[in-house]
């Protein structure tokens, strides 16, 4: 298991450096006695070298805009789970109102709650442009291994971590699985002015993002719950119901038990599969316009 975490964490190293110390680096690594930390110490320098483009030696400038840089994809969802539960939390008194005083239901009124998807994932497009901007090197890989360390960061906080389902095991499994998969879609986005095959590759991309968050939600509830409890002909409907509330009784055959199992995990990732494929997509190489005879 553990060689092949650390066959893992070399390949985020930028070819250089892989080549020329990658041995040293394992076999620091294979001998630690703390292998959790140093893997995560070599994992931060990675990203720190894979942010910043380049293998020359490190100048203290370089060291702090890459610190800045990789601070900043570790954190941003932490920030963007702020932003989801503040939207949350400021639509509340009016749905409240809506609830006991009008015709609303109460399954609407929770379907309203999760409409609040839709302005973090808008905000975290932003945010992902303005990242990309910047500068962000091999962004596919980059983005999406960053955004999931700073997942799992948070579904191990005690308590707090249940806000990305009650199974912390279950949650880092899914939060892999995402990252795998929206770290291959990021790897085909289309260069901004791509002509001919490129136009097919953004519903691809979309369709294809919407079967990682499947996949994922399936990840979760086939890990954490058995088959009594989420009945796998179910399986499909998993992730749209956790992510609309228009549940009816996916697990435990009781309205929203799903939600309250697997919090707010799926949304989450749905913002942050946003971000990652927007950086991705502001950070591809634009396309050679070729030039035309006189």
């Amino acid at each position: 298991m553990r060689r092949r975490l650390i066959t893992l964490v070399l390949a985020l190293y930028p070819r250089g450096i892989r080549e020329r110390y990658g041995d040293e680096i394992a076999d620091l690594l294979h001998d630690s006695t703390r292998p959790w930390r140093d893997l995560a110490d070599v994992t931060w320098c990675a990203l720190g070298d894979r942010v910043t483009h380049r293998a020359e030696t490190i100048t203290m400038a370089r060291a702090r805009t890459t610190a800045l840089r990789a601070a900043w994809l570790l954190a941003s969802p932490a920030a963007l789970t702020a932003v989801l539960v503040a939207f949350m939390a400021a639509a509340g008194p009016a749905l409240f109102l809506a609830e006991r005083f009008t015709r609303v239901d109460e399954h609407a009124a929770h379907t309203a709650y999760a409409v609040m998807v839709l302005p973090t994932a808008a905000l975290a497009a932003l945010l992902g442009a303005w990242t990309g901007r910047r500068g962000v090197a091999r962004a596919w890989l980059t983005v999406p291994v960053a955004m999931a360390l700073g997942l799992v960061a948070i579904a191990s906080v005690p308590g707090a971590g249940q806000i990305l389902g009650e199974h912390t095991g279950a949650s880092a499994a899914a939060i892999a699985l995402w990252a795998a998969g929206t770290a291959a879609l990021a790897r085909l986005s289309p260069a901004p002015g791509e002509r001919g095959r490129g136009r097919w590759r953004r519903p691809a991309q979309v369709l294809g993002a919407l079967a990682v968050l499947e996949l994922a939600t399936m990840a979760y509830v086939l890990i954490s719950l058995d088959q009594v409890r989420a009945p796998r002909h179910y399986a499909l409907l998993w992730y749209p119901a956790a992510m609309t509330n228009l549940d009816r009784g996916v697990v435990d055959g009781a309205y929203l038990q799903l939600a309250d199992v697997i919090k707010f995990l799926p949304a989450m990732l749905t913002v942050c599969t946003v971000f990652a494929l927007t950086v991705s997509a502001v950070t591809a190489k634009p396309a050679r316009v070729a030039a035309q005879p006189a």
